[in-house]
């Protein structure tokens, strides 16, 4: 892919679509929290732009393993000042 490509890059657990990243200088990236645990296929395809052909990258696998989260906390009551 050329330093001047375009458009959007979509990511793939299997054949499920994680969702879609904009390519700036031939990089694209994706953060999200839909993985399940276990392991995962991950692939990205780049539909190409007017100069560029359509791309896969190589199928990676990458496992998934749960962390503990904080979650919620309970509300904090801050005092109010008016003047």
């Amino acid at each position: 892919m050329s330093s001047g490509a375009t458009g959007k890059v979509t990511f793939y657990d299997g054949t499920t679509i994680l969702g879609t990243g904009i390519l700036s200088a031939t990089t694209a990236s994706l953060t999200t929290i839909q993985l399940a645990s276990g392991t995962r296929s991950l692939r990205a395809y780049y539909l190409g732009d007017g100069n560029n052909s359509p791309s896969t990258s190589a199928t990676i696998s990458q496992t998934i393993v749960p962390g503990a989260s904080l979650g919620l906390k309970a509300p904090v009551n801050y005092p109010a000042v008016f003047p």
